[in-house]
């Protein structure tokens, strides 16, 4: 977490598990609640407490997400897809498994 103010660290979160990935374009939900962290590793994106960093779900993607966006209104997560060459756009607002992933 970083203050907006003074630019300082608030405190850093671990993401992956036994091999820590490279996180290069993660997102924030508009009310800044969750992050949303693509996952290239294991082809899916983190949603993440963004106030102390737990892992709320783990939402499938395409093949080595890399980069991800929310709409203005946190409708829709979009999640580029480096190996698939696709981009998925899903509902953030969903927690339990069993949630579908759409194609662009």
């Amino acid at each position: 977490m970083v203050n907006t103010a003074s630019g300082a660290i608030i405190s850093t979160f671990n993401v992956g598990n036994s091999i820590p990935i490279v996180v290069h374009h993660l997102a924030v939900s508009p009310d800044g609640g969750r992050l949303y962290v693509p996952n290239s590793f294991e082809n899916n994106v983190w949603v993440m407490n963004a106030f102390n960093g737990t892992v709320i779900t783990k939402v499938p993607a395409g093949s080595v997400p890399l980069g991800a966006a929310v709409r203005s209104d946190g409708s829709l997560l979009y999640v580029t897809n480096l190996l698939s060459d696709t981009v998925s756009g899903e509902s953030p607002i969903l927690s339990p498994p069993g949630f579908r992933a759409g194609l662009f």
